[in-house]
């Protein structure tokens, strides 16, 4: 399969469960493909402003590896000036 298609493919997957991390094994088993297509096309979905790449807990198999999921969101910490405007 082209990496284009095998790109759109996990792309779709991974948006479809977003808060889930998935390595590329059990991607490549979720997809029904090679674990190398799958890792090929984590490096080319990381490489986007939609998706994260980290050493975290796979969603399936529970294990720490190299992941991949739907970019999380990134809260700014408040400053300590906001922070102690509320305390009495």
């Amino acid at each position: 399969m082209p990496i284009t298609d095998v790109r759109l493919q996990a792309a779709e997957y991974l948006k479809a469960y977003p808060g889930h991390a998935f390595c590329d094994a059990c991607l490549a088993d979720k997809l029904g493909l090679g674990v190398r297509e799958v890792r090929n096309a984590r490096i080319g979905l990381a490489g986007s402003h939609e998706f994260e790449q980290e050493q975290g807990f796979c969603s399936v198999c529970l294990e720490i590896k190299h992941v991949i999921h739907v970019g999380w969101l990134h809260f700014d910490t408040p400053n300590d000036d906001a922070h102690h405007a509320f305390d009495a």
